[in-house]
């Protein structure tokens, strides 16, 4: 699944994305003891933290897909924040780095971990092989000179069952 906060809010809109063709139900658990159900929902936490957002889908064909991923809801904080969140196709190397900070940055820096870097505020990044990389975003906003950093454990997979959502 995909996820966007709204800048200085507590409220997420979740996307559910799956392999299937024919998908037919979404059950979400957003990890602070709600849920929700549908494709495409948003949800607004009562404070920031955070969750463990857990998605549950079905398709026409029997097939069910759990996909469980940490969600850091920001809500309202200092001047800035540096966060990410990424999106591995199946089967491939490549990861979409979508930033997700807030105050208004002007400057990104990426670290993928692998020796690597990129100036690019999304960047799609190739890595060489499967495995765990500690990939830093750092931020920097001109008109308030705040910079902030977030690390995270990246796991890169190389190869996918036939069922899946992400």
């Amino acid at each position: 699944f995909f996820y966007a906060m709204n800048n200085n809010s507590l409220t997420v809109d979740f996307e559910a994305y799956t392999m299937s063709i024919f998908p037919t139900e979404f059950d979400w658990n957003f990890g602070d003891g709600t849920v929700g159900t549908g494709q495409n929902i948003s949800h607004t936490y009562d404070e920031a933290g955070l969750y463990l957002v857990t998605l549950h889908s079905i398709d026409s064909t029997g097939c069910e897909f759990v996909y469980e991923e940490e969600v850091r809801v920001l809500g309202q904080g200092g001047d800035c924040e540096a966060f990410y969140i990424y999106i591995q196709a199946p089967g491939m190397n490549g990861i979409q780095f979508l930033d997700q900070s807030f105050g208004g940055p002007t400057s990104w820096a990426w670290d993928f971990g692998d020796g690597t870097t990129s100036g690019e505020q999304n960047p799609i990044h190739e890595f060489e092989e499967a495995g765990e990389y500690e990939v830093c975003l750092s931020i920097f906003c001109e008109e308030t000179a705040c910079e902030d950093t977030y690390c995270e454990i990246v796991i890169v997979e190389g190869t996918s069952s036939d069922c899946e959502s992400f």
